[in-house]
Parts: structure tokens; C-alpha cells; sequence
């Protein structure tokens, strides 16, 4: 709110008071979000640019420009843990997928043992059953 007040005053040119109100802000200056403390120390500078106190209108400028390359240094963290997630990502489905087909190869292999096998065990079985059968007389009527 003290932010936009002040940027009310410095369009009128009023800057005794865009100072006073920017003054109010200072307290809570360490809480803010650096998106913030670059606004604050711009607008500091520029008053006191205006001003005609040159040193402090230097001092944040300094300040603003730290912050702001702190807010770039932030964004650019922010793409990288982006970037360096979604590579993990497609890099666990990639894990995956690798797995499910080697599952899948694997249950496929598995199923053509078992079939090879069920036919050779099949028609030895059978000849077996076929000798071991009892002749039972025929029943004629």
C-alpha cells in the first residue's frame, strides 16, 4: 500500500513525502520478498536522487540492483530445479517402461517354457495313461 502511495507522491513530484511514506515500509524491509525490497530501494534512490542527496540515492540504488540480481538468481534456481525435476520424472518412467518390458519379455519366456514343456509332457503322459489303462470286458446285449 506505502509502496503505491509513494509512487502517487513521486509522480507529483512531492518527494518529502513519497520519503515519508517509503520511510514507513523500512520496518518490515528484512520480511519482504526480494520482488518487493527491489521496488522499495528503486523508489528510495529515486527520491533521494531527486532529492539531491546523491550518496544514499547511490546507496540504493546499489541495494535495488542487489536485489534484483538476487530475483534473477531466484528465477533462474526456479527453471533449474524445474528442469531438473521433470528430468528425473521422465527419467523414473523411462526406468519404468524399461522394466515393464523386461516383465513383460520375461512373463512372455516364461509362458513358451511352460507351453513347450506341457507338450512334451503331454504326449508322454498320455502313452503312459494309455498302457496303464485296465481292459475291461465289453458289455454286449
Amino acid at each position: 500500500m506505502y509502496h503505491n502511495v509513494t509512487s502517487n507522491c513521486i509522480e507529483t513530484r512531492n518527494f518529502e513525502e513519497a520519503l515519508a511514506y517509503n520511510t514507513l515500509v523500512l520496518p518490515y524491509y528484512k520480511n519482504m520478498s526480494i520482488y518487493h525490497k527491489y521496488g522499495i530501494s528503486k523508489q528510495r534512490s529515486q527520491i533521494y536522487k531527486e532529492l539531491g542527496i546523491v550518496d544514499s540515492a547511490y546507496h540504493y540504488l546499489q541495494l535495488a540492483y542487489y536485489d534484483k540480481e538476487q530475483l534473477h538468481n531466484e528465477a533462474e534456481l526456479s527453471t533449474t530445479r524445474r528442469l531438473e525435476e521433470q528430468y528425473q520424472n521422465e527419467k523414473k518412467e523411462a526406468t519404468i517402461k524399461s522394466k515393464n518390458r523386461q516383465i513383460l519379455l520375461t512373463s512372455g519366456l516364461f509362458a513358451a517354457a511352460i507351453l513347450s514343456q506341457s507338450r512334451m509332457v503331454l504326449p508322454i503322459s498320455s502313452q503312459f495313461f494309455l498302457e496303464k489303462t485296465i481292459n475291461l470286458p465289453s458289455i454286449t446285449a
